[in-house]
């Protein structure tokens, strides 16, 4: 959900908490 909420537009991505923005970052950098 997160994911495709930052695909989907900066209108999307704004309006996600920085948290989440924060969260998935990290998630990302691990994953890769």
């Amino acid at each position: 959900a997160e994911c495709r909420a930052l695909r989907y537009n900066g209108e999307a991505y704004e309006a996600i908490p920085p948290d989440l923005i924060g969260r998935a970052a990290v998630k990302a950098l691990e994953v890769e």
